[in-house]
């Protein structure tokens, strides 16, 4: 993420309720990563990279933002 929008990565990323799925993102502002439905936060500090590591277990659609700003990120679809 740079100058308050995304850069690069994908819209969405697709996984089973068995995976771990491991999200990096690398912001220009400190912000908080946060994955609605799942109530998992990483602390983002500008310049560097920062991961998330969640184990998907929850089926379902959850978007993924920045918590502060409100940017979503992109959304992560869990299937059984």
């Amino acid at each position: 993420m740079a100058e308050g929008g995304k850069v690069t990565g994908p819209d969405r990323i697709d996984a089973r309720t068995s995976d771990t799925v491991e999200l990096v993102v690398t912001s220009d502002v400190a912000d908080e990563l946060h994955v609605h439905g799942y109530a998992r936060k990483a602390d983002l500090v500008a310049g560097r990279p920062s991961t998330l590591t969640l184990a998907t277990g929850i089926p379902g659609v959850f978007e993924v933002e920045l918590h502060g700003d409100g940017l979503p990120l992109t959304q992560l679809r869990v299937r059984r």
